[in-house]
């Protein structure tokens, strides 16, 4: 039993020797191997590219969910502060446009960066 418990499966290959021919070698052939190596490497690398598209299609998913969250939560607020100022009195009126002064600076941050992102995107696809 202890025989097939060592024994290896030779289906299974594990790591395979580079195949070594029986011949003289020199210093230039062993050098010629190692450069011819090197770029067997580097083309098996270059073979693995990233997908464009997918990734574009990633970002501007991320883009548009972003995006219509901000818009939503912009009109939401939006609403609730013109209710605010419809049903509040004098003094609560004051409080409600200090509210409504951050509403529209929250906006033009948040819009402005979805169109710097917007034109970033754009620029980028054109290079």
């Amino acid at each position: 039993m202890a025989d097939k418990e060592t024994q290896i499966d030779d289906d299974i290959e594990i790591y395979r020797w580079p195949e070594k021919e029986k011949r003289e070698s020199t210093t230039q052939d062993g050098a010629e191997e190692i450069i011819q190596g090197a770029e067997d490497f580097i083309d098996s690398g270059s073979s693995n590219t990233l997908d464009i598209g997918k990734f574009q299609d990633t970002f501007s998913n991320i883009y548009n969910t972003f995006f219509q969250i901000g818009v939503g939560a912009s009109v939401i607020v939006g609403i609730v502060l013109g209710i605010k100022f419809m049903l509040a009195g004098v003094e609560e009126k004051a409080e409600v446009k200090k509210m409504l002064m951050v509403y529209v600076i929250a906006c033009v941050v948040v819009f402005g960066s979805f169109g710097i992102w917007k034109l970033a995107i754009e620029f980028l696809n054109k290079i």
